[in-house]
């Protein structure tokens, strides 16, 4: 519905104001499209101002009134509000607005709450709270960040994992073709954040804040050096040090990895640098290795992941995160030699000053000292509010006392090692406690622990009852190529 502004008794409305296009109550259906306003001689048009969603638009004068071209791309979404205000010739001003919807086949990307939004076929693996990317022609499913246990691309958070087409839906094979369009290593995304849901027309995009440089050792092939790799430009790269800097196992070594936004080689570069056993007491040094990286799109790099990709055993300790050099500790205040820094008993209500490294205060089965190495906290019996004490998951279940599900199968810790309502204990580290290539949290009242190979008589899954397949019926569940 058109409204205009109130005028004082005597002056008549703005009758010569109009919005003629995009109609109020219309659809817009095109990507590009143009506004168009009519005045007549009452305004003054050299005031006509046109905003939609409240972001002006830059206009057009011409005989009749005035236009505004408007490409793909914000302020444009679903359901629109245009707005235009001018003054009449003597001096009052006027607003009139209309409100349409933009509607053009347009890319979509948003979490996936409804089952029934989930891809089908024999080799779907798509979950609720991964995420649908679709248009007009396909779809397709991107994993959510958690690692699961899925061959090839689908073990990493952020990548394709399903597809369909939409005139043949309930066909997914994409994990059968996926090795032939090499896409399988291209992201391990920590976290998934929309950037932009294809609501204003444009590409959809999301931030998979995926790994950016590696600092470390590279056992590859040869002898064991320390290096930084580029992951971001050219994945797997590895970027020149000041000579050989030869590791040695057994060996504890200070490793300083610094980033930098510091633009040196444009608006989104940034600079890396890695330092091997520095001394810390002096001015920083020249680094054993740098560079400068150019990324594909615009990075705001807010994390930093310590993981060891070897099979060796490693042991991290007295990690400092810091702004500048001088502010690096390799060994913070400790006065009560407890082993645990003073601003950590601080900030978890322990008393700073008196030796408590043996104490239990939460009676979780973990002593302070222990709840400091393992990051748990040493007042709270649950950290990860899982149903599971600290102590239980570090000493008799071999799980994560900081994460609620450790091995990401979509059930809790907690209720993993009890029977529950459905009867069955599983195995809160092992994501498939039976091994029969179904996580633990798909197969519902299928699952028999220790009995991967089940008859065709036996319960259905959902997702088996959805490809119509018996849990690993013979000649069913571990048939067929997967994409290894």
């Amino acid at each position: 519905m058109e409204r205009i502004a109130l005028l004082p008794p005597g002056d008549a409305p703005p009758a010569g104001l109009e919005i003629v296009a995009p109609a109020d109550g219309s659809t817009v259906d095109s990507f590009a499209f143009t506004v168009v306003v009519a005045a007549d001689a009452n305004i003054d048009r050299e005031t006509i101002t046109l905003s939609l969603n409240d972001i002006a638009l830059p206009t057009t004068s011409g005989d009749d009134g005035v236009t505004a071209s408007v490409d793909p791309g914000p302020p444009l979404r679903d359901d629109n509000e245009l707005v235009v205000t001018a003054r009449t010739t003597n001096g009052r001003e006027v607003e009139i607005a209309s409100t349409f919807r933009y509607l053009p086949p347009k890319s979509r990307l948003r979490r996936i709450d409804d089952p029934a939004d989930l891809i089908t076929g024999p080799l779907a693996h798509g979950r609720v709270g991964d995420w649908l990317l679709e248009n007009d022609v396909a779809r397709f499913i991107v994993q959510d960040a958690p690692r699961r246990d899925l061959a090839n691309v689908g073990t990493y958070g952020g990548n394709l994992i399903d597809a369909e087409r939409r005139d043949r839906p309930g066909n997914d094979n994409f994990l059968e073709i996926q090795p032939m369009v090499n896409i399988e290593t291209v992201i391990n995304a920590q976290s998934i954040e929309v950037v932009n849901d294809g609501a204003d027309g444009t590409a959809v995009t999301f931030d998979g804040n995926n790994e950016i440089a590696f600092f470390g050792v590279n056992d590859n092939a040869g002898p064991n050096t320390f290096t930084m790799v580029d992951q971001e430009v050219a994945p797997g790269s590895q970027i020149p040090t000041n000579g050989p800097l030869a590791a040695t196992f057994d060996t504890t070594y200070t490793l300083v990895g610094k980033i930098e936004h510091d633009g040196t080689g444009g608006p989104d570069t940034m600079s890396l640098s890695f330092f091997v056993d520095p001394d810390l007491g002096d001015a920083e040094p020249a680094p054993d290795a740098f560079t400068t990286l150019f990324p594909l799109a615009p990075i705001n790099s807010n994390s930093l992941r310590l993981a060891s990709g070897g099979s060796g055993a490693v042991e991290w300790g007295n990690l400092v995160v810091a702004t500048t050099w001088e502010s690096l500790n390799v060994n913070p205040a400790d006065g009560d030699l407890d082993g645990m820094p003073d601003a950590w008993e601080a900030a978890n209500g322990l008393i700073v000053g008196t030796n408590d490294a043996d104490d239990d205060p939460d009676d979780d089965g973990l002593t302070n000292l222990e709840e400091f190495n393992f990051r748990t906290k040493p007042l709270v019996g649950d950290s990860d509010d899982d149903l599971l004490s600290d102590g239980a998951e570090v000493n008799l279940h071999n799980s994560n006392p900081n994460v609620a599900d450790t091995d990401g199968d979509g059930i809790e810790d907690g209720e993993e090692v009890v029977a529950g309502t459905d009867g069955f204990i599983t195995l809160p580290g092992n994501p498939d406690t039976d091994a029969d290539g179904e996580p633990d949290g798909d197969e519902g009242e299928g699952l028999r622990v220790g009995q991967p190979e089940l008859g065709a008589d036996e319960p259905r899954t959902p997702k088996e009852h959805q490809q119509g397949r018996h849990a690993d019926g013979p000649g069913q569940g571990r048939g067929g190529f997967r994409g290894g």
